[in-house]
């Protein structure tokens, strides 16, 4: 099999979906790609809710209703990327790679926090932490450690 038949193969196999695995739970995890103004199909979209508004508000703006294409271009964007946000979350153990990228010792203590009312749930003991070791937490001070 040749170079060229291996590279056109991985580039008809490239699907719109992100695979990853969660970092505290390593659950498989599947999120699309935030919706971008360019695709033909959000600018319809946006241009065609941008007509339906300036039909009605065109009494008061006359054609100047066609300049809320600023501001609801500029909702979509805000809506999509707040959509993607929340997907980053993992569903099991709620781990939020954002968060983590901010601040790690809040992150892990939420994951922790999660996990430990999953095992009081069911009235199970609540084991050491793995997670904390698996996140790779450096706390930048030690009061940050004691707050584990």
């Amino acid at each position: 099999m040749s170079l060229a038949n291996l590279i056109s193969k991985k580039r008809s196999e490239k699907t719109d979906v992100f695979h990853f695995y969660c970092v505290a739970c390593r659950q498989q995890r599947f999120i699309r790609p935030p919706a971008r103004l360019n695709e033909p199909k959000y600018f319809l979209q946006i241009l065609l809710t941008t007509l339906a508004l300036s039909a009605v508000f065109y009494p008061w703006f006359k054609l100047k209703g066609l300049m809320l294409i600023v501001p609801i271009s500029i909702v979509f964007e805000v809506f999509s990327r707040l959509k993607y946000r929340t997907e980053l979350i993992c569903n099991v153990c709620h781990f939020d790679p954002v968060l983590y990228k901010v601040d790690p010792v809040k992150a892990a203590r939420q994951v922790k926090d999660v996990w430990i009312k999953k095992y009081e749930e069911k009235g199970l003991p609540i084991p050491p932490p793995r997670a904390q070791k698996r996140l790779k937490i450096r706390p930048k001070n030690s009061n940050q450690l004691n707050e584990l």
